[in-house]
């Protein structure tokens, strides 16, 4: 069985490596994804045959997990509706950008008053939208929209800002400029799709 602290670290750069995967592309993003399904597959081990990741009783790793099915909804709401807005014209891209909104609006009141999603220091629940301090500009910028506000999303503007000048994620991103010109040929291509296609 693995050790708590080995699990802990499990489960921390199993977030890490999906978030820096997001914000890839080609080869690096392969072996990102690699890494983060390895850990997932570890993480699945330890927790086979038990109630909770503690044996019979809740423990640490359950609580940092624990936000998966409370915010896994928001983070799929948020992501696929900017992701369409990105690709799409018209009424759907309005229509996307009002989802977007609103997602980001649960977000900024959770963010309210806090440095990070696990308080003082980055947690879990940072790693997993972590994406939305990265991509999320890069997007509207491609996009030529804007779905966070600074003024009226103040809170989630901070956290971002704290995000992504953290030595472990500022030292670990692509480069802006590179991911710019990627989502702009990706959005061209996508946009041109017949309606109604996945563009996910």
């Amino acid at each position: 069985m693995a050790s708590e602290g080995i699990v802990k670290l499990l489960g921390f750069w199993l977030f890490l490596a999906a978030f820096a995967a997001l914000c890839s592309v080609g080869e690096e993003k392969e072996r990102l994804l690699k890494l983060a399904i390895e850990a997932m597959e570890k993480i699945e081990e330890e927790i086979k045959g038990k109630e909770f990741f503690g044996g019979e009783s809740i423990g640490y790793l359950d609580i940092a997990l624990g936000w998966i099915p409370h915010w896994l909804p928001v983070w799929e709401e948020l992501f696929e509706a900017a992701w369409n807005a990105l690709c799409s014209v018209g009424e759907e891209k309005e229509k996307a950008l009002k989802l977007a909104i609103e997602a980001m609006e649960k977000i900024e009141e959770e963010i309210k008053g806090k440095e990070f999603f696990g308080g003082e220091s980055i947690g879990y629940l940072d790693i997993a939208l972590g994406w939305i301090s990265y991509c999320l500009p890069i997007w509207e910028e491609v996009g030529s929209m804007q779905i966070l506000d600074p003024l009226k999303f103040s809170a989630t503007a901070s956290w971002m800002n704290k995000f992504l000048n953290h030595p472990i994620i500022k030292d670990n991103l692509p480069p802006m400029h590179k991911m710019i010109l990627y989502f702009h040929e990706r959005s061209k291509i996508l946009s041109s799709l017949p309606r109604g296609w996945i563009k996910i």
